[in-house]
């Protein structure tokens, strides 16, 4: 995860796709930890549930900031898409803290935005070593 953070901006999401039983919070949460980013600088939106004004609210206040933002569960809003393609190109604006990020994670649908995909920093989980590698 390191390596890919790395080589990640605050205007690429990270995009977390999914398998089957796979929890990638634990170690997003360790990772923040390490780099400190946890508390109050790591916020967090579980999404569905009328989640989605929420979740556009904390991007637009922390993408200023030096916070990290996780949008969990992404695939439970496809008609939210839209709007996280928006949240999405206000990342490259020159106000964008350098050390934010945004991280989401998606099981496989159909319905995820392809755009964010094209810009974002797509990953899987390898289940054996919980190793995070880049498509």
């Amino acid at each position: 995860m390191l390596q890919t953070y790395n080589e990640s901006v605050a205007a690429t999401p990270l995009v977390f796709i999914l398998g089957e039983d796979v929890d990638p919070l634990k170690y997003i949460f360790r990772y923040a930890e390490e780099t400190g980013f946890s508390g109050k600088k790591l916020k967090l939106v579980t999404m569905g549930s009328g989640q989605e004004a929420r979740a556009a609210e904390v991007v637009r206040e922390s993408y200023q900031t030096s916070s990290w933002v996780v949008l969990i569960n992404c695939h439970l809003v496809p008609d939210w898409m839209d709007e996280l393609e928006n949240l999405v190109d206000l990342l490259g604006a020159e106000n964008a803290s350098s050390e934010f990020r945004l991280w989401i994670t998606t099981r496989p649908s159909d319905d995820f935005s392809i755009p964010v995909l094209q810009v974002g920093c797509p990953l899987t989980s390898c289940v054996c070593e919980f190793a995070f590698t880049v498509f």
